[in-house]
């Protein structure tokens, strides 16, 4: 006879966690399935300073192992296996996973997050977290009075770009193409507000180089 779970959690990223912690303190049956290691894009920083209760930046490892432990204190079952598919049977939901191995739940909640758009150029994986950024809101203190460079034409990196222009002493716009989508002369829009940004075109084969610290 299979097990039968109140809940099945897909993902153990910080919303995976705060769901399980809630779940295991309304006395529900928990399983949480991961496929790689609880975190998710919390631990593509090295370190967060946005998090509320810690009044100096932490270690993002250590904090997604905090929150871990916190949800295994209260009786949450963590698994590392990657989901299949999800189907429905008898009122009951179904859930297999790569590993050959399916779970019986009343209730499931996705929370496998997203992922970030990678340039896919060399040093970039693994400068990520020691100067490779994939948010400028999440990131941008850590880059007071640095030279930063916002890869993108679109609104976003435009956004991205003005956002740092608050911190860095100089923010380049790198883009492949011309001229930049959506907005009409981003250059001369973004100089107005401050005079710490360049706009630069840039072939797109390249890479990544720095110093770990």
């Amino acid at each position: 006879m299979k097990e039968l779970y109140d809940l099945v959690i897909i993902g153990a990223g910080p919303a995976g966690l705060t769901a399980a912690i809630y779940a295991q303190r309304a006395q529900l049956k928990t399983l949480v399935l991961e496929k790689l290691s609880p975190g998710g894009q919390l631990l593509l920083s090295a370190k967060i300073e946005n998090y509320p209760g810690f009044s100096d930046a932490i270690p993002a490892q250590k904090l997604v192992e905090q929150m871990q432990k916190q949800a295994e204190n209260l009786g949450m079952n963590l698994k590392l296996e990657e989901v299949k598919n999800i189907s429905q049977q008898d009122g009951k939901k179904i859930v297999r996973t790569f590993a050959e191995r399916q779970y019986e739940a009343l209730t499931i909640i996705i929370a496998t997050g997203t992922r970030p758009s990678r340039l896919g150029v060399e040093g970039e994986e693994k400068l990520i977290g020691q100067g490779v950024s994939y948010c400028a809101i999440c990131d941008a203190p850590f880059f007071k009075n640095k030279t930063v460079a916002v890869v993108g034409g679109g609104s976003t990196a435009l956004e991205e770009g003005l956002y740092l222009a608050k911190f860095a002493s100089k923010v380049y716009l790198v883009h492949r193409r011309g001229m930049f989508q959506r907005r009409k002369n981003p250059c001369q829009k973004s100089n107005q507000k401050s005079k710490n940004r360049d706009c630069l075109e840039f072939n797109s084969r390249g890479n990544l180089w720095g110093r770990r610290s």
